[in-house]
């Protein structure tokens, strides 16, 4: 026999003890009524008084509840962006293209424990997930693409900072764990609220790199016959370059989550709830270029950077043998680089959902919806400006935010 039979049949057992025990001074009394009232009286308190019924649900104990769900989220407003493609036939034509990023099934679990008596309770909750996004473009001859992050010093074949083609990847990472108390706000027969307040702690890593190509170069052939040797070393070399940002940040959150029932019986609900938390943490950026360049060197030892349209290349200087000017040009990289280590940063994070959840047998739940999260300034974008003058170190900084939309479903079990 179950917990919850020994119960119902130990209620019923005193309810009838006690109907039994009422009953008969009631049935004594009518059938002796000449009887003093002093002995109607004392009858009553001659009888033993029955057990207590335990209650069919205990009050002072825990509940413990595990929760599994999974959620189909798309992360936008990174502001992946690695170039602008110019409208050859509109000067005001230029656009900036964005790295789009698809949806991501993610898992995110829960574990929540809430005291007896109504003092509320604590959840924990884990969530992480990842995106991917690669890019490859090319239009060969069609210098259109502005590279927007490269070093602005002698990039592109041109060195005007274009490309005709180009690929990218990029890559961000996010884990977050929560732990929070919870308590009952308010209650009534059409709706119920509890708040929440706790801790929070982010990890968000973002990362993109980029090579800016010159597939066709208007350069004279450098094989021959029109070369005394080939120069496969002066094909153009891509202009390489990477960034990146590890932020980890942990603070307080406050929320609220409201329940309205939508059938009777208590078993399924509309489910609200919203969070917003202050943090502050460290992050590390780091930002690394490479561009190359044409540099001619003169008889007496001097170097030039050499600049388009690149007639030079095929010189001749008619002496016996002729002296080709292209032997004395080389294809030479430079690169540039910056970082910082654990720089305070300040972040925040407003989260918002609603959905259903139903109770489909005992304590097994099941629930879906749509879920809203946004991460300001979990992101910093490190860049070297433009060179002013002798000054090629000065650098740039962009604090960058996250969003992740998407909807959700799971699995809850209680015990």
């Amino acid at each position: 026999m179950t917990q919850n039979s020994r119960t119902l049949a130990q209620g019923l057992v005193a309810l009838a003890t006690l109907v039994a025990l009422g009953a008969g001074p009631v049935a004594a009394q009518d059938d002796q009524p000449d009887a003093a009232p002093a002995d109607q009286a004392a009858a009553p308190a001659e009888a033993e008084e029955p057990p207590k019924a335990p209650p069919s649900e205990p009050v002072d104990r825990l509940r413990f509840r595990l929760e599994a769900s999974d959620w189909v989220a798309q992360p936008a407003g990174l502001e992946f962006e690695p170039v602008s493609v110019i409208d050859p036939t509109d000067p005001f034509g230029t656009t900036i293209d964005d790295m789009d990023f698809g949806t991501q099934s993610s898992g995110r679990y829960g574990v929540s424990v809430e005291f007896p008596n109504g003092q509320g309770g604590i959840q924990g909750t884990w969530w992480g997930t990842s995106s991917e996004a690669e890019e490859t473009v090319a239009l060969p001859g069609s210098f259109v693409f502005g590279e927007l992050l490269a070093f602005p010093a002698l990039a592109g074949f041109a060195n005007d900072g274009l490309a005709d083609g180009y690929t990218a990847q990029a890559e961000t990472l996010l884990r977050e764990l929560r732990l929070d108390y919870f308590r009952t706000a308010f209650e009534s027969k059409g709706i119920s609220g509890r708040w929440f307040v706790g801790y929070r702690q982010v990890a968000h890593d973002r990362r993109i790199s980029a090579s800016y190509f010159a597939f066709e170069p208007l350069l004279p052939p450098l094989f021959p016959p029109f070369l005394p040797e080939p120069r496969p070393d002066l094909d153009p070399l891509p202009d390489t370059v990477a960034l990146s940002s590890e932020f980890e940040g942990r603070g307080v959150e406050s929320g609220l989550q409201i329940r309205v029932p939508v059938l009777a019986g208590d078993r399924l609900w509309f489910e609200g709830a919203f969070a917003l938390a202050a943090l502050r943490g460290d992050v590390a950026t780091e930002y690394r270029a490479t561009n190359a360049a044409y540099i001619f060197t003169d008889a007496l030892g001097n170097r030039f950077v050499l600049a388009p349209p690149y007639d030079i290349f095929d010189d001749v200087i008619s002496t016996d043998p002729p002296i080709f000017v292209v032997d004395s040009i080389t294809q030479e990289t430079g690169s540039v680089g910056v970082r910082t280590d654990h720089r305070s940063q300040s972040a925040s994070v407003i989260e918002a959902e609603l959905g259903l959840r139903w109770r489909f047998w005992k304590t097994f739940e099941l629930f879906g919806g749509f879920r809203s999260s946004r991460y300001d300034g979990v992101g910093v974008d490190l860049e070297v400006a433009p060179p002013t003058g002798s000054n090629l170190q000065a650098v740039t900084e962009e604090s960058r935010s996250v969003y992740y939309e998407g909807f959700f479903f799971g699995l809850t079990f209680g015990f």
